[in-house]
């Protein structure tokens, strides 16, 4: 259904949200449409310090016919220069400006993790990731980013996964690991990555990372 799953404050005072919708919504003035009209589609929305709504927009996921599509926008988060960047979990493809993500593999159909940074003025995207592999079940729950402007995001995957060229494995097959993994835009590469397993038992779901912060140091901690 329709809800917010995340908000961050930029440095001028505005707020920034994230979440799903389905079909058709209404943020102050804009109207958003998805193209799907069934399943969950994500969105952003900006509000001023006074609470006018200056931005809202889609990130349009596709669909290829699936069933059961989940796309969730889960949090968001604002650099220094008042710059957002969202994460969550896409099915199938999606496609933001000049961004293009495809889920992988996409026949699994149960979800990749996405990163998108967006311009904090016009709301463009300005980069985009996902993870790789050959993994399914992956999303990504919380996200922070450090002065420098790399993205630290934590989540949920399935056995093992790969961030561009970086593996994480806990070494046993499980239902559910926690990842978190650091990505540098500017270079447009992940850095590294850190799985843990959960449960073996496949009715017991082991792990979901949840939410992750650094610090001025480069520390990061998880949850």
């Amino acid at each position: 259904g329709d809800g917010v799953n995340g908000t961050a404050l930029a440095p001028d005072g505005s707020v920034w949200v994230t979440g799903t919708f389905i079909g058709d919504a209404t943020w102050g003035t804009f109207q958003l449409s998805a193209a799907d009209k069934v399943h969950p589609s994500l969105f952003v929305a900006k509000l001023d310090p006074d609470g006018n709504v200056v931005l809202a927009r889609v990130l349009q996921a596709g669909t290829s016919g699936m069933e059961n599509i989940d796309n969730v926008g889960m949090r968001i988060r604002v650099d220094a220069n008042g710059n957002p960047v969202v994460v969550g979990k896409f099915e199938d493809t999606l496609d933001v400006d000049g961004v293009h993500l495809d889920e992988q593999p996409e026949s699994n159909g149960n979800g990749d993790a996405f990163v998108i940074g967006l311009d904090g003025t016009t709301g463009a995207a300005t980069f985009g990731t996902q993870n790789h592999g050959s993994t399914d079940g992956v999303g990504a729950s919380d996200v922070a980013i450090d002065a420098q402007g790399d993205v630290y995001v934590v989540g949920r995957y399935n056995g093992s996964v790969e961030f561009g060229t970086v593996p994480v494995n806990a070494g046993i097959a499980s239902e559910s690991g926690v990842f978190v993994a650091k990505f540098s835009p500017a270079t447009n590469a992940w850095v590294w990555g850190k799985g843990w397993a959960g449960q073996v038992d496949r009715t017991n779901d082991g792990g979901i990372g949840y939410g992750v912060a650094v610090t001025a140091d480069g520390s990061v901690y998880a949850t």
